[in-house]
């Protein structure tokens, strides 16, 4: 006679299964939304060359305090837009971003 528990547990498996893939797709797609990676990845690059110039003695150290401030900041509302939108950034949050971030690259020299 054949027994269903096997047949059983696999089912269950393929349930568990398929119900954490759908709740951690999502988690996956807000965390590594397009708009979030690039704000993440320039407010990073940014931290980088403050410190290189700092490194180079191209910033003083206040400067280099208060530019790391300002970059600290714009990934922080990046976070908080993000978190407000359901771990996603509108195309307007992202340009604003974006737009800060170009005034603060502009200050950090090259």
């Amino acid at each position: 006679m054949l027994s269903t528990r096997p047949l059983l547990l696999i089912a269950t498996g393929i349930v568990a299964v398929a119900a954490i893939a759908s709740g951690a797709s999502a988690g996956v797609w807000a965390r590594h939304h397009p708009a979030r990676t690039e704000i993440a990845g320039r407010a990073h690059f940014q931290q980088y060359r403050i410190t290189e110039d700092r490194r180079n003695g191209t910033l003083t150290a206040d400067q280099a305090h208060a530019l790391r401030g300002e970059v600290h900041g714009i990934h922080q509302d990046a976070r908080a837009d993000a978190l407000a939108n359901g771990g996603h950034l509108t195309g307007d949050e992202a340009r604003s971003l974006n737009g800060q971030l170009n005034a603060t690259s502009s200050d950090i020299p090259h």
